[in-house]
């Protein structure tokens, strides 16, 4: 698993830096631009997970381009997808970068984002455009 990590985190390091917001006291991470990404599909329902938006039990690093918009439910969009808002369905392509359970327990960065360690512990998905 740890060489899988350092082959995505190696393949999302290129293009433009990532960006971490808040919305609605649910921490929204933002990859950097890349050009590449795993091609596995994550689907279920938007939620926060350890404070991080995510699907199911992954918290999701959402690939470049993915809007947020403000509002009860916040509610986000992945490039070439719909608009999905928490408890929606929801999907996303990309790769397991920390199981669920994961013993990481710190601040991780990866793709021009810091993954707080509460994010890590809950297991994330690295996200990528379909």
């Amino acid at each position: 698993m740890a060489a899988a990590v350092v082959a995505v985190a190696a393949v999302a390091g290129c293009g433009g830096s990532g960006h971490v917001e808040q919305r609605d006291g649910t921490t929204i991470l933002i990859a950097e631009a890349s050009e590449a990404g795993d091609d596995a599909l994550l689907s279920g329902t938007l939620r926060s997970v350890g404070g991080c938006l995510g699907i199911e039990d992954y918290v999701v690093v959402w690939p470049h381009g993915t809007k947020v918009r403000r509002g009860d439910p916040l509610t986000v969009k992945v490039p070439g997808l719909p608009w999905a808002a928490l408890g929606e369905k929801a999907r996303v392509g990309g790769g397991v970068l920390f199981e669920a359970g994961s013993k990481e327990r710190k601040d991780h960065t990866v793709a021009g984002v810091t993954v707080p360690a509460s994010c890590v512990a809950a297991g994330v998905w690295m996200g990528s455009s379909p």
